[in-house]
């Protein structure tokens, strides 16, 4: 007879424990949007996850960036092929941060 582990008192359950996400690191980027445009990105976020994009904190800035209309698709675009290009663009990261404040 298989014997089932229990929680001892004084511990914290799994099951109490928010399940991981893909959108946990980018969580304080994430918040300072909307419900529907979170949504978004998070679909993004996996689709690119099964296709072998793993994006920067950057990346995700950019496309908040995006979504809260403070850059332009095609700036994101071109930002996003700088590094294939032997460049690295600016992050924007703190900028975006500093908007929700």
């Amino acid at each position: 007879m298989k014997s089932i582990n229990r929680p001892t008192i004084g511990t914290q359950s799994t099951l109490d424990q928010p399940t991981p996400t893909i959108a946990d690191p980018y969580l304080d980027l994430l918040k300072l949007l909307s419900e529907r445009q979170r949504r978004a990105i998070i679909v993004q976020l996996t689709i690119g996850y099964y296709d072998g994009w793993r994006p920067s904190r950057s990346e995700i800035a950019d496309l908040g960036a995006v979504e809260l209309n403070l850059m332009t698709v095609d700036l994101c675009v071109q930002r996003q092929r700088l590094p294939n290009a032997g460049g690295v663009p600016p992050s924007i990261t703190n900028k975006l941060l500093d908007t929700g404040r």
